[in-house]
């Protein structure tokens, strides 16, 4: 991946994390090669990206990496799912730490509610539903505010913003002007 950026493209700006996988089960019932999975896809799949990236960046004096964590990594929310992502969550803040004098910035964005792909949708409509509410009781927002919002932290740098984990209205709330933050409010 990051060999096909560096030809076509000659470096590399921006990476963003942005792949999950939740399997079915409680931390109590779950197969353990379903919950080893779960860490592969999302807490290793993103570090080795990251591991991938980091020399060009470092080589380049910048760069900026944004890590996707959930609102299952919140507290009460507690979940094999979220235990991942609170793992994704702390690895971005120390790298954060380690990379700002190389110039690249580390932030985690995770989405306000659930963004409609096909694996949420799985989990909501298998046979057994989600483990805390009916499917009926979902409402997906608009992904606009999430994607506004990936925008506007690759624009940060290390000197801007480095070291944060935020919902997508939180950066919309800091760093979008008035009109973006107006639009994306009408479209919720």
């Amino acid at each position: 991946m990051v060999e096909a950026v560096m030809q076509r493209y000659g470096r590399v700006d921006i990476l963003m994390t942005n792949a999950a996988i939740s399997v079915p089960g409680n931390v109590s019932t779950m197969q353990s090669k379903h919950f080893e999975l779960e860490f592969r896809v999302n807490v290793f799949g993103p570090f080795n990206c990251i591991r991938a990236v980091l020399p060009a960046m470092i080589a380049q004096g910048s760069g900026n990496i944004i890590t996707v964590s959930s609102s299952a990594a919140n507290a009460g929310n507690e979940s094999h799912y979220g235990a991942g992502k609170r793992a994704i969550e702390t690895l971005s803040v120390a790298l954060a730490r380690e990379q700002a004098e190389n110039g690249i910035a580390v932030n985690c964005l995770k989405p306000d509610g659930g963004i409609e792909t096909p694996g949420i949708r799985y989990i909501i409509d298998r046979p057994d539903g989600p483990p805390d509410r009916p499917a009926a009781d979902f409402d997906f927002p608009s992904p606009a505010s999430y994607v506004e919002a990936a925008v506007l932290l690759a624009m940060q740098t290390s000197a801007t913003c480095t070291g944060a984990v935020f919902h997508d209205s939180e950066v919309i709330d800091r760093f979008a002007d008035a009109e973006t933050r107006l639009r994306i409010r009408s479209q919720h």
